[in-house]
């Protein structure tokens, strides 16, 4: 059985409206996805792959930190250090870091 709900049975009443995937099967047929889409739209793996992608970032994370020490503590000549690559690695630190919390905040919940 489809897991498809008739959009008759469920009127808008608050929420985002445009989030809901529904779609029109007959001129007087729509029907919508339950709510939340993720379950349907991806794997039953989904929420394991997101978990090793959090654990793949946390050494990626370490490194480039390692990194940006490396270019604060060798010489310019040894440590090739440029604005670019300092900047990319702050960037991507910010973005490990940003990614980590989110994770991190959803692991206190459950």
């Amino acid at each position: 059985m489809l897991p498809f709900l008739d959009l008759n049975d469920y009127p808008y009443k608050a929420g985002f409206e445009r989030g809901r995937f529904c779609g029109a099967f007959r001129p007087d047929l729509t029907c919508c996805l339950p709510c939340p889409l993720e379950y349907w739209s991806y794997s039953d793996e989904f929420s394991q792959n997101v978990d090793s992608a959090h654990w793949v970032n946390l050494p990626a994370m370490i490194c480039q930190i390692f990194l940006l020490l490396t270019f604060i503590v060798l010489p310019p000549e040894k440590s090739h250090r440029h604005y670019l690559s300092v900047g990319l690695c702050l960037a991507l630190i910010l973005l490990e870091v940003s990614s980590e919390d989110v994770w991190l905040a959803d692991m206190g919940k459950g």
